[in-house]
């Protein structure tokens, strides 16, 4: 009697820490996916290379409180850096547009089919941003 319920009480162990284990929700980056392409990604060539949503578009809308993560779907590595000072002058490089005060983030996708983790953006406004590989690839996240 006691082992049948060592048994029991081993199952229902094993049994939940599956299910915890396997309903993590995809565990997965989560929101608005956008891509990051190139196809001969060169300062002379730029429309080759650079980020898009599902539209097409550079400039990606969401609503505040949403995740968004990128996608690398081209050959060479690739990050979505923000325009902030902070990264600017870290990266050398000096941003279309600054985004001031809202939230700064740096993010990789080093090999194709990597996906960055996801940021949730929370303050509304227009996030712009730069891969610190390909500075000449940019992008913005507007959130309303």
């Amino acid at each position: 009697m006691i082992l049948i319920g060592i048994v029991i009480i081993v199952l229902i162990v094993v049994g939940v820490g599956a299910f915890e284990l396997l309903n993590t929700g995809g565990g997965g980056p989560k929101g608005t996916q956008i891509t990051m392409f190139d196809n001969g990604c060169s300062p002379a060539n730029p429309p080759v290379c650079g980020f898009k949503d599902a539209n097409g578009s550079n400039s990606t809308n969401i609503t505040s409180g949403n995740g968004v993560y990128w996608t690398n779907n081209g050959k060479l590595p690739h990050t979505a850096t923000s325009c902030d000072s902070t990264n600017a002058a870290t990266y050398s490089y000096t941003c279309p547009q600054s985004n001031g005060s809202l939230q700064s983030f740096d993010l990789s996708a080093p090999t194709q089919g990597s996906s960055t983790n996801s940021v949730t953006l929370t303050a509304k406004g227009t996030y712009y941003y730069f891969c610190r590989v390909h500075p000449f690839m940019h992008g913005a996240v507007v959130v309303q």
